[in-house]
């Protein structure tokens, strides 16, 4: 209500403004709907500020005699009002200050500034689950077929091994062509080194009909699973026989074969040399096979012994081989426990499980089958063959002990692991310790049968 009529309609901010522009005094009278009647500026902006905390009373408003009219209260009228009194503004008492608010555009610039970084983290947490799913797809053992390496081999190799781990240590298994111009060492782990070997045959352990001593080394690159042997320099003899073979294999200069190991691996780089002795079997057809064919090599061999010695010789001679077949039973279940307990430890349970089941197959069957055909070999000889038929039955009987002997330590070692739930890797390198030095002693105990028997042969 100015003394020039009435304006507006303003805002109440507005008219803050104004006051505080010192444009209008703060008793400039104000109205709006709802009053009955006009208030000052001061007094209206007093009861907005009143109205954030606690509601304001309902305004009584005055009604006509007939209530069923509507009814807008006059806008009031001033009299005698003069120009615009000017009001110091340090005489009126201070208003309230204004809710401070945050600029809409401000607001808008920090929300945005807020995206970037929520949407690059949905992005990085999608890209690691994809990368975790397609790792899954990855864990499957593959080998590149060889130039000379036929499909049945092939298949052989792909189901004997498997994945076991991107972080697994190099373990090499020997596998040969039908012509053996090359080797073959394949191993579950994921990298690739510079590989060096020596061969050794072992004595009477070649499927040949001479005794033949025969020692190579070569050198290859391990990649893909797989290194190849196809050159070989010869120390002594001239070209591979099939049979046992004693390896020093040597790698250097190891690094993860390819950028998905070395992620899988967190890009820790494995050991940079590997070092091992072991026995392979350089046949094609396997061990299994090998070990068939090698003791009808040795009974064929037995038959030219018995026409070029004595009959009692011969019968000494048979009892020495059966000790040393069965030395090398020993030997073979000795390097089975080892491989055995080379493999991932977190997967001990169902790894011994499986290795329970190829001990069986392998060792227990041709353990029971060397006493059953050592008894039956026994009872055919005949009581002329020696002159000293009760020492011959001392000596058959102690085959059969030492052979028992074999299979007894073996069923301790297996309930000895399996007694173990979840072992760490100490653990499983103490059960190597202990194995090897229990069948360090079967197999000292059998050399020293085969002296005392040979002293007991007549020239």
């Amino acid at each position: 209500m100015l003394p020039s009529g009435h304006e507006g309609p303003y805002s109440l901010d507005a008219l803050k403004n104004k006051f505080q522009q010192k444009k209008i005094p703060a008793e400039t009278k104000i109205w709006s709907e709802g009053l009955s009647d006009t208030v000052s500026l001061k007094q209206a902006i007093y009861q907005y500020e009143a109205a954030k905390l606690a509601p304001p009373p309902p305004i009584p408003m005055q009604k006509p005699a007939d209530e069923t009219m509507d009814y807008l209260p006059p806008v009031p009228v001033l009299k005698n009002v003069s120009a615009p009194v000017e009001v110091d503004a340090e005489d009126v008492p201070p208003l309230p200050p204004l809710p401070e608010t945050e600029p809409s555009v401000e607001k808008a610039k920090r929300n945005i500034s807020l995206v970037g970084p929520v949407l690059a983290l949905a992005i990085l947490l999608s890209v690691y689950l994809f990368y975790i799913q397609w790792l899954k797809g990855k864990e499957v053992f593959s080998l590149h077929r060889q130039t000379k390496m036929t499909l049945e081999l092939h298949e052989r190799i792909q189901s004997e091994m498997q994945f076991d781990g991107w972080d697994k240590k190099i373990f090499f298994k020997e596998f040969v062509p039908g012509d053996l111009s090359s080797i073959w060492l394949v191993t579950s782990s994921y990298q690739t080194c510079q590989v060096e070997a020596e061969f050794h045959a072992v004595k009477d352990k070649l499927l040949s009909m001479k005794d033949q001593e025969i020692a190579f080394k070569s050198k290859g690159m391990l990649k893909g699973h797989i290194v190849e042997f196809s050159r070989f320099e010869f120390q002594t003899g001239q070209k591979v026989v099939p049979g046992l073979y004693e390896m020093d294999v040597v790698a250097k200069n190891c690094h993860w074969d390819g950028i998905i190991p070395k992620a899988a691996n967190r890009f820790k780089e494995p050991d940079a040399e590997y070092i091992a002795r072991t026995k392979i079997v350089l046949f094609p057809q396997g061990a299994k096979e090998f070990n068939l064919l090698l003791n009808r090599l040795n009974l064929k061999k037995q038959e030219i012994l018995r026409k070029e010695q004595s009959k009692e010789n011969i019968l000494w001679q048979e009892m020495v081989e059966k000790l040393q077949t069965l030395e090398a039973i020993s030997m073979q279940i000795e390097q089975f426990f080892m491989e055995l307990l080379e493999r991932d430890s977190r997967k001990f349970k169902d790894t011994l499980k499986e290795g329970v089941q190829i001990y069986t197959r392998q060792f227990g069957h041709t353990l029971t089958s060397f006493v059953i055909s050592n008894e039956d070999d026994f009872k055919k000889k005949s009581p002329d063959a020696t002159t000293r038929i009760s020492d011959l039955n001392d000596y058959e009987n102690m085959i059969k002990v030492s052979s028992k002997e074999v299979g007894l330590e073996s069923m301790k070692i297996i309930e000895r692991l399996q007694s173990l739930k979840t072992p760490k890797r100490v653990q499983l390198n103490e059960e190597k310790l202990k194995i090897e030095k229990s069948f360090s002693a079967l197999e000292e105990k059998i050399k020293q049968k085969i002296l005392l028997i040979e002293a007991q042969k007549v020239p």
